[in-house]
């Protein structure tokens, strides 16, 4: 038993392991989630964290002194896993991105969808090198998330760009759901942190989001209004040895905000107490299998050897069908045809 008996078993929790151990079963449920893989979609985007998937805000740089945080709960969560919170006190004050190197005349695409809980926001895209705004900036101050989105050319003098999100209003509580920038003139991206390989992209890989239902102010509107669309087929770039070993290459020009669909690992659990996304039916179907067959193994009696041997075999078929309803396993690699150019 553990915990040992030093008390009432009505006063603790009481574990019956049948000779296993709890860091057994923790083990057994790694194994199972480590071979899952769960359908994701992600916006690409030059901005480093911009898709939210990071649970630290190292990658925003304080304007002033506003409260940063990674928030979790749905109805402050438009996709992914995480939103960023800007809490404010003082007019003014919000977050900049990481720098992105430009080129002269190259043209960008920005779009961010903000609710503000309290208060307003002020967005823009902005020419670090010469402290000064590209092209407009939008003051939002909806409470549902609105959806800024607008080009801008990156002018004569300029090396550098980051976006700019600043309360409006001294206090303020904000959500940004992504930061996403993309350029007409690049056709060659990284890949986002949580796809760990060009192969695990599902079909249609890419989707792009088409200008929503108009908001209350120019350049805005209502996000996610119209549905992902598929967008042309790209081509990832694999070099295990490099420095940036995942790219993809888009084949057309970017026209709209681009999101990778794909598959991305479940986190391990560290704790008996952990949870996880999973679906619980599968976990539990695939750890009795596991741990069935451990006990199988350990068992001296012929007849309770058997018996643990046909349990682990009906555990391991539901777990196999559970696989197949789910579709969470380890993605195929698909090969995809190559477009071949003749020149003399």
């Amino acid at each position: 038993l553990s915990p040992a008996l030093g008390a009432a078993p009505t006063s603790a929790t009481v574990w019956v392991l049948y000779g296993l151990r709890r860091v057994d079963i923790l083990e057994a449920v790694n194994r199972v989630i480590d071979r899952l893989y769960m359908p994701a979609y992600l916006p690409l985007t030059l901005v480093t964290d911009g898709d939210m998937e990071s649970s630290a805000t190292t990658d925003w740089t304080p304007t002033g002194t506003p409260t940063l945080s990674k928030v979790t709960t749905a109805a402050r969560v438009l996709i992914g896993q995480r939103a960023l919170r800007i809490q404010t006190t003082v007019v003014d004050t919000g977050v900049s991105s990481t720098n992105i190197r430009v080129q002269e005349r190259e043209n960008l695409l920005l779009s961010i969808p903000v609710m503000c809980d309290t208060g307003s926001v002020e967005i823009a895209l902005r020419d670090v090198t010469n402290s000064a705004t590209i092209n407009t900036t939008v003051t939002l101050d909806q409470e549902a998330f609105t959806e800024v989105r607008f080009w801008g050319v990156v002018p004569a003098g300029c090396e550098e760009v980051n976006v700019r999100i600043l309360a409006k209003t001294a206090v303020s509580d904000l959500y940004v759901g992504w930061v996403s920038l993309l350029s007409s003139s690049r056709k060659t991206y990284d890949l986002p942190t949580t796809l760990e390989d060009t192969a695990f992209l599902e079909q249609p890989p890419l989707l792009y989001l088409p200008t929503g239902v108009a908001g209350e102010v120019s350049y805005s509107y209502i996000p996610l209004s119209k549905p992902l669309m598929p967008y042309s087929t790209p081509e990832g770039l694999r070099d295990y040895l490099g420095a940036n070993s995942q790219r993809i290459t888009l084949p057309t020009t970017v026209q709209s905000p681009l999101f990778l669909s794909f598959r991305r690992s479940f986190a391990s659990l560290t704790l008996d107490a952990d949870t996880t996304a999973a679906p619980e039916t599968l976990v539990i179907a695939g750890v009795l299998a596991d741990l069935l067959d451990r006990l199988a193994h350990m068992a001296e009696d012929a007849d309770s050897k058997k018996d643990l041997q046909i349990r682990t075999l009906e555990a391991r078929r539901e777990y196999h069908q559970l696989l197949q309803v789910y579709n969470i396993g380890r993605p195929t690699v698909e090969v995809h045809a190559q477009r071949r150019v003749a020149a003399e």
